[in-house]
């Protein structure tokens, strides 16, 4: 049996790893060595009453996982892997409410309805306003100097419709 090089007590969602790097040499080990892995974590740490996850890092394991909702579930804690620690049950319950946080079939039901506004067609008939949006963002952002382009769509959403 081979055993992934990766060291004791690194963890996968680490946002101070990400801070500083994108761990894809781990990643890449871990698909090498050790392509279903437990990432061990202190009970709690990660927003979950328990001790870690697996991590599976071959996109053929990925696809199967993806594709096995009976077995890999979504609803019990949702597909956000890292949570504030002292998050409570209600709050990961409230993650039922987004999309990706649903197993089929009501995955399946939402997403057929969510599409038609991604069409190619519903897609370009945003591209003008869109357009117009970001320009006003970034003509204030001139203007003042600095700028949250987050907090300026959601008010120029808010504005103009």
């Amino acid at each position: 049996m081979v055993v992934a090089r990766i060291p004791e007590g690194f963890d996968f969602t680490d946002p101070d790893l990400y801070a500083e790097r994108v761990p894809l040499a781990e990643f890449a080990e871990l698909r090498r060595s050790a392509p279903v892995w437990w990432n061990a974590q202190r009970r709690g740490s990660a927003g979950f009453d328990d001790e870690g996850f697996w991590v599976v890092s071959r996109h053929s394991d990925v696809k199967e996982v993806s594709r096995n909702s009976d077995v890999y579930s979504t609803w019990e804690n949702s597909a956000i892997i890292r949570l504030g620690e002292g998050t409570t049950r209600e709050q990961i319950d409230m993650q039922r409410f987004i999309m990706i946080n649903n197993d089929p079939p009501q995955h399946t039901a939402l997403r057929r309805i969510v599409s038609r506004g991604f069409t190619p067609r519903a897609v370009d008939g945003l591209r003008d306003a869109l357009a117009e949006r970001a320009q006003q963002i970034m003509h204030t952002a001139l203007s003042e100097g600095t700028g949250d382009f987050v907090l300026s769509g959601i008010s120029l959403n808010w504005v103009s419709g």
